[in-house]
């Protein structure tokens, strides 16, 4: 794999990863990776909702 099919690849994951994460700091998220797997998730879902309705702009 050359530098461009890497940077690409990484590139993808990035917004894969942006799309599915909260969008806001969550102090009492679990600090387990199985559990923050399965919280995040709902997490993104509910920030992303909240700001729609108050206008703000989409990340």
């Amino acid at each position: 794999m050359d530098a461009i099919e890497l940077l690409d690849e990484l590139g993808r994951r990035l917004r894969q990863a942006e799309s599915t994460a909260p969008t806001r700091p969550r102090p009492g998220a679990p600090d387990r990776p199985r559990a923050l797997a399965l919280a995040a998730p709902f997490a993104a879902f509910y920030d992303r909702i909240r700001d729609r309705l108050r206008g703000r702009p989409r990340t």
